[in-house]
C-alpha cells in the first residue's frame, strides 16, 4: 500500500449522532462501498449517510497513520461527539512514540520501525558523525588510535 495516500475520513448521517472515523489509502467512495465493519453498516442502514474526507495523511507507514487515526479520534471525541468506532488501546499500542531518526511509530510497531531503511541510514549517520568525531580527537592529540580504528575520514 501507499501510505502517502492516506486519508482520515468520517462516516455519518443526519439520522444519528454517532460518527464513524477511519483511515484508508483508497478513494473514498470505494472506502464505503467496501465498508464491512456492522457499526457502520448500521450507520449505512439509517440512510443519508455521507463520507468525508477530514485530512490527507502523507506518511510512511500504516503506523503512522493509525497514530494520526488515534489522535483525530481523540479529538472529536473532545469535541463531545459520539465516535462509534472501536478505538483500539491507544494508550499502550498506538500511543505515538516519536523516534530519534524523526518518523513516527507505535509501540506495537516498533520493532518493524527500527528494521526500516530510514532508520538504518539514520543510525549509520550517527556512526559516521561519532566516528568523526573520534578521529578528530586522535588527530589533535597526542594519543595513538587503536589499530582497529579508521583514522581517516572522506
Amino acid at each position: 500500500m501507499d501510505y502517502r495516500l492516506g486519508k482520515i475520513y468520517k462516516i455519518y448521517t443526519a439520522r444519528s449522532p454517532h460518527i464513524y472515523i477511519g483511515s484508508t489509502t483508497q478513494p473514498l467512495p470505494h472506502c464505503l462501498y467496501n465498508m464491512r465493519k456492522d457499526n457502520v453498516r448500521q450507520l449505512l442502514a439509517l440512510g443519508g449517510t455521507r463520507i468525508e474526507l477530514i485530512q490527507r495523511v502523507a506518511c510512511d507507514s500504516k503506523d503512522e497513520l493509525n497514530c494520526t487515526l488515534v489522535a483525530v479520534r481523540a479529538d472529536y471525541i473532545a469535541r463531545g461527539l459520539t465516535v462509534i468506532s472501536k478505538l483500539p488501546d491507544a494508550t499502550t499500542q498506538l500511543t505515538p512514540i516519536i523516534c530519534d531518526c524523526g518518523k513516527t511509530t507505535s509501540k506495537s510497531h516498533i520493532g518493524r520501525h527500527i528494521k526500516s531503511a530510514h532508520h538504518i541510514a539514520y543510525l549509520q549517520t550517527v556512526a559516521n558523525t561519532i566516528q568523526y568525531a573520534v578521529v578528530l580527537i586522535y588527530r589533535n592529540t597526542n594519543i595513538t588510535p587503536p589499530a582497529n580504528l579508521i583514522t581517516s575520514v572522506d
